[in-house]
């Protein structure tokens, strides 16, 4: 899966609370609620979907 998002690159446990992006090929409709229940890794953090829109828009948060 790739997305569109505006990060800058970091260190392990340097990454932002949250990320805001849009997926490039968005899934159908029946494979949104299995995405949302992956989490993310990014930079060494894991990171949980907070919210997957139809139009592929997504935000990602920091699972502490």
């Amino acid at each position: 899966m790739t997305a569109d998002a505006n990060l800058t690159a970091g260190g392990p446990f340097d990454s932002p609370e949250a990320i805001v992006g849009k997926l490039i090929n968005p899934p159908g409709v029946e494979e949104f609620r299995e995405i949302e229940a992956n989490e993310v890794l990014y930079e060494g953090e894991v990171f949980r979907f907070h919210r997957l829109r139809p139009d592929g828009s997504f935000e990602l948060k920091k699972a502490w």
